[in-house]
């Protein structure tokens, strides 16, 4: 098992969990809402690190991490109890449809399977982690908007290619794009798109910008750098 070192907190990550990478350093560093948001669904925790970093940016809000894998759970649940903000962090092993809440979420973030092709592998936890059969795009988006509050947001991260499709999807269930961040794994080649996307509850103009991960040498842009400076225990 691995450490991954945080500033203010540790992952430890196991073999059969996805480990962290820059996709959810990113997407955990930009999630903003309202500082008094009190509620926050992770789906598709793993780690339990998406929230995590959310728990030590929203000092209010409750947390719960859902994961359909057994293992996943075990692991995220561990890394809650021994960070600072135990008491609000919650790890459920759940499907997303068959979870159930009580309340509606201000915030939703996900980190989700990014492949519809059938990816193979002799490790088939590997397999669960980069296919999204388990989880459609277009199930987790339905579903998300029935649990986000009306006034929520929802942030996802996407590869690229798809996001004339997860626009399509996002209008099919009445969520609007409220900001989006392409992501250059290095310059001028966009790899991810993040969406912030809510209800549709009047206008709402939409931000669009752009992340440059590395420069053309490999090394971390200044960019990448200055995001997530709350978060890396060490300078990059």
């Amino acid at each position: 098992m691995s450490i991954f070192k945080f500033k203010y907190f540790s992952v430890y990550q196991s073999k059969s969990v996805h480990p962290i990478g820059t996709d959810s350093m990113i997407l955990g560093a930009l999630v903003s809402s309202n500082q008094n948001a009190t509620s926050i669904l992770d789906i598709g925790t793993g780690s339990g690190v998406l929230a995590l970093m959310c728990a030590q940016r929203f000092p209010k809000a409750k947390i719960v991490g859902i994961d359909i894998d057994s293992q996943s759970t075990i692991t995220a649940d561990s890394n809650f109890q021994q960070s600072s903000w135990s008491s609000r962090l919650t790890a459920v092993q759940s499907s997303l449809s068959q979870f159930k809440s009580k309340c509606s979420f201000d915030v939703i973030v996900s980190n989700p399977p990014f492949y519809e092709e059938t990816y193979h592998s002799p490790n088939i936890d590997r397999v669960r982690q980069r296919n999204s059969e388990s989880l459609p795009l277009k199930e987790l988006i339905t579903q998300t908007a029935e649990l986000l509050s009306t006034s929520g947001s929802f942030w996802i991260i996407l590869p690229y290619r798809r996001k004339e499709e997860s626009e399509q999807l996002f209008e099919q269930a009445g969520l609007s794009v409220r900001n989006e961040i392409t992501l250059f794994g290095k310059p001028s080649i966009p790899s991810r798109i993040i969406f912030e996307v809510g209800l549709e509850t009047g206008f709402h103009q939409r931000l669009s910008s752009s992340i440059t991960v590395r420069n053309l040498d490999g090394t971390y842009s200044d960019q990448y750098k200055e995001l997530t400076k709350d978060f890396h225990d060490r300078p990059l």
